[in-house]
């Protein structure tokens, strides 16, 4: 196990390579989904702790088509104004109450007038409805401790098409994603 504490001592070298990281989750999804606007992110449970209420934004990535939409609105980067910022919610407890199961969700029936708010306070990064449609997030489960989530929004139900890649990549032991979060990081999260 890696010691580098979460969130003290998690460096902006971390995100970057978590953005690395996500890449290639971001392009074996597109591979079977194609290249409409979505986005993949990465958050963690705090180090020491089995308590899913300290939960941090480490990484996120837009793909070509979201990226040019968020930039022609002159929006920053939602990722490096979330990074390591707390990040529990309702998707965050779902997805580790049900570790092993995809969670899906489906923003075309429950969605707030203004659009999706990735992050709140001023210059908030707003997906339009037509940008997430759907989001899918998985337990990351690293030994026996699920330590955080893997997430993608999407503009189209991907169906069950996804579900095999995201659980390969945040609960295979040989993954990318897990075995450098496992050599990096003290992890945090239920046991399992």
């Amino acid at each position: 196990m890696g010691q580098m504490r979460i969130p003290a001592d998690v460096t902006l070298d971390h995100y970057t390579a978590v953005k690395t990281l996500l890449n290639h989750v971001l392009q074996d999804l597109e591979a079977t989904v194609g290249r409409g606007p979505k986005w993949v992110t990465c958050r963690l449970n705090q180090s020491g702790t089995e308590n899913t209420n300290h939960a941090y934004f480490l990484g996120w990535l837009e793909n070509k088509s979201l990226n040019q939409i968020r930039v022609a609105k002159k929006q920053s980067d939602p990722g490096l104004l979330r990074f390591m910022g707390p990040s529990v919610g309702d998707t965050y407890k779902r997805t580790l109450d049900a570790p092993t199961r995809v969670l899906k969700q489906d923003w075309t029936k429950k969605r707030t007038p203004s659009g999706l708010q990735l992050y709140l306070a001023n210059g908030s990064f707003k997906v339009s409805s037509g940008n997430e449609k759907y989001r899918l997030s998985i337990a990351i489960k690293v030994d026996n401790r699920y330590v955080g989530t893997l997430n993608t929004g999407l503009n189209r139900d991907p169906g069950n098409a996804l579900n095999g890649k995201l659980i390969k990549w945040a609960q295979n032991p040989t993954s990318e994603l897990t075995q450098y979060l496992k050599n990096e990081f003290n992890l945090g999260g239920p046991l399992g």
